[in-house]
């Protein structure tokens, strides 16, 4: 997360946006943020009191959205990368993108190619069942032998 937050080419390739644009995103997603929690009924304690999140400030809570929207994995795996557990990234997932949505004015739709990747895989494999060619050794394609006849 450090070289994340250090290195402007990793941002760019990790989170698919500039630190510009991150940046300018930074405080409407804090200004809309601080406005949900003022609007929550039946609060034991003052906004701003309390633990802290572990997701604290809205940097890292855009980050956080921002990685799911362009990588989408599972919970778990987002478990992995932001010291959350699998629970409480779904949870934060459910809170976070409504609130994304609202900053940029626009519904956030996932990548279509991630939604058909099970798929594909199981059509791979499933020309190796059916003799259509396979995997060697090295987790490379290879080609069947032709059957010549005479």
């Amino acid at each position: 997360m450090e070289r994340l937050l250090r290195d402007g080419r990793v941002l760019q390739a990790v989170l698919g946006t500039s630190r510009a644009e991150i940046e300018a995103l930074i405080p409407q997603l804090e200004a809309v943020w601080q406005q949900q929690l003022a609007q929550r009924p039946h609060r034991q304690r003052a906004v701003g009191a309390g633990a802290k999140g572990k997701l604290a400030g809205a940097e890292r809570k855009l980050y956080f959205i921002l990685f799911y929207l362009k990588v989408y994995p599972t919970f778990d795996l987002l478990s992995c990368f932001f010291p959350l557990h699998s629970s409480q990234c779904c949870r934060w997932v459910h809170k976070l993108l409504p609130l994304l949505e609202q900053v940029l004015g626009r519904h956030q739709v996932l990548a279509q190619a991630a939604n058909h990747l099970p798929g594909r895989i199981q059509r791979r494999f499933s020309r190796r069942d059916r003799g259509a060619g396979g995997w060697d050794g090295a987790a490379h394609p290879t080609a069947q032998a032709s059957q010549h006849q005479p």
